[in-house]
């Protein structure tokens, strides 16, 4: 599932104000739309395994900056090379339990949040340069520091925006230097509950006595923009992004513009397991269904309200960013494929144009039109995390809205069906008689073999067997990723437990008749019932299948 409102990605708005309009009203000049992302193959360019645990990573145009451990690092996205680095414990070191990167610009607020006492500790600096500008730290150093503790919501429109609730106010510091520019005093007998704070809007949510309030103010003066009566259930937050404001209690989602006009709203799954993406015009929104308890996508044309359901079945939509007024968003290549697909969504129609496929393993973190930052989630001892870099190179589809995965070429996709051969069977499972039924990949792949295939007894008195081909790498090390995250999903991690006979690697569950083999660049999974023995010669009777045609 999506983490609460921690993968919301962000685009830049532009407000201008009419001559004229009543005082607060601003529209969406809607920027012009960059061009897209190719569709092509999966290169790699890079990958970096940390000694230690990597708690953010930001995209800049040209500029990586990661921070993990005590460093903050700046590094060339396309080599990994690093640029420049600084330490700072305040801001990623171990013991602080949430630590985020922020972008304002060229600036960016490294953000430490801390238990005791609850607070932030920020540090400014040049994401390009590396040069730190201030820090800030309760009752520490830095311009204006505040003594009681506070907790940052936002930096954008030049400021950096705070919420001190030991003084009931909010207070906005100059981005360059730290000096505080403005204040705003939360109204009386009111107390701030959930806030947040983007380039455009700042969103405070008051609980005033038995009443809610949601108050939104502009970040460059502290002006309020808006303020209505709200009513939400539960243990409510409230989340700003791309100008838009999210307001989530237990049971509904509702997406205000920055007007105070309401955009969106839906029914959750009682908590709010959500994820917005913003553009000037659109949104995605990913929620949890209350009907399902599975995630939806929706998206919102922001200039007539109308919503769209994205075709792809439940869970299939994972997070999303904009590119160049683009959005674009992963989701599963369906239950049989170790894969997810890139694709570019269009708002107006519900469109979805493939761009690339890529492993279930490399969790997408940020892109831009020529960077894709994935975090490979492969069991590793040696390290907590890794980041890995690569590019969409243009080419290489299979045809109309299709794409390859991995640089890999459809032809060198096995059929499944034909990996235990009908003789084969016969000797393993003596008097049987199955029935093939084969299960197509999905028409995004660009793959014509079928990618799994069920061998149906024509009786009860033999088991129901399939045989899937979960990835085709493009390399071997890619492959063993791939094997290795498979066992994992099965909640094996002793690399023990693998037996290698003839260049082929393989893992037999105990539990569940489960096999996953993997030959050269190729991963297979095969199921059955009746003991684990059957599945493991049926597994290895498909890897001499492979050997032999390869």
């Amino acid at each position: 599932m999506i983490g609460k409102w921690t993968r919301l990605v962000l685009s830049c708005l532009v407000f201008l104000a009419i001559p004229g309009a009543a005082a607060g009203s601003h529209v969406i000049i809607p920027a012009e739309k960059g061009p897209p992302v190719s569709s092509g193959v999966l290169t790699r360019l890079w990958r970096e395994d940390f000694p230690d645990v990597w708690s953010d990573a930001l995209l800049l145009d040209d500029v990586l900056v990661v921070a993990h451990g005590s460093r903050v690092e700046g590094r060339d996205p396309a080599t990994g090379r690093t640029l420049w680095a600084f330490g700072t414990p305040g801001v990623a070191a171990p013991s602080a339990p949430k630590r985020r990167l922020k972008a304002a610009g060229d600036l960016v607020v490294g953000v430490a949040t801390h238990w005791e006492p609850e607070s932030d500790s920020l540090v400014v600096f040049n994401g390009r340069t590396g040069v730190i500008l201030w820090d800030l730290a309760t009752g520490g150093r830095g311009p204006d520091a505040p003594v009681p503790p506070y907790r940052f919501l936002g930096a954008g429109n030049g400021r950096v925006v705070l919420h001190l609730p030991g003084l009931r106010l909010l207070r906005g510091l100059d981005v360059t230097d730290g000096r505080r520019r403005w204040e705003s005093p939360l109204p009386p007998g009111c107390q701030g509950r959930s806030a947040d704070a983007d380039e455009r809007v700042v969103a405070v949510l008051l609980a005033c006595g038995d009443q809610a309030r949601l108050r939104v103010l502009e970040p460059a003066t502290g002006r309020v923009m808006w303020e209505r009566e709200v009513f939400p259930l539960g243990e409510p937050s409230v989340t700003v992004r791309g100008g838009t404001v999210g307001l989530a209690g237990n049971h509904v989602l509702t997406v205000y513009d920055g007007e105070g006009r309401r955009l969106y709203e839906g029914l959750l799954d009682w908590n709010c397991d959500c994820a917005l993406t913003v553009s000037d015009t659109a949104l995605l929104v990913l929620r949890n269904d209350p009907e399902t308890a599975a995630t939806v996508a929706d998206a919102v044309d922001r200039r007539t309200g109308r919503v769209v359901r994205l075709a792809g079945g439940w869970n299939t939509f994972r997070n999303g960013w904009v590119v160049g007024e683009r959005i674009y968003a992963t989701r599963r290549l369906g239950d049989l494929l170790h894969g997810n697909l890139l694709v570019e969504v269009d708002p107006e129609s519900g469109g979805q144009r493939p761009v690339v496929a890529l492993p279930d393993h490399l969790f997408m973190v940020a892109m831009n039109r020529h960077i894709l930052l994935v975090e490979p989630r492969i069991t590793n001892p040696e390290h907590n995390r890794s980041l890995a870099a690569y590019r969409v190179t243009p080419g290489g589809t299979a045809g109309p809205g299709t794409a390859l995965p991995a640089g890999v070429a459809p032809g060198d996709w096995p059929e499944a069906c034909a990996l235990i051969p009908p003789a084969a069977l016969r000797t393993e499972v003596p008097g049987a008689r199955y029935t093939a039924v084969p299960r197509p990949a999905p028409r995004e792949l660009g793959v014509r073999a079928p990618a799994g295939c069920d061998l149906i007894p024509q009786d009860t008195r033999h088991p129901i067997l399939s045989v899937s081909v979960l990835w085709v790498a493009g390399t071997e090390d890619e492959a063993e990723d791939v094997f290795r995250t498979a066992m994992a999903n099965l909640r094996v991690e002793d690399d023990k437990a693998v037996t290698l006979r003839s260049g082929v690697r393989l893992y037999t569950d105990r539990d569940v008749d489960t096999a996953i083999v993997r030959v050269e660049r190729i991963v297979l999974r095969v199921d059955g019932t009746l003991g684990r023995g059957l599945v493991e010669r049926l597994a290895r009777q498909a890897a001499r299948t492979l050997r032999a045609v390869r």
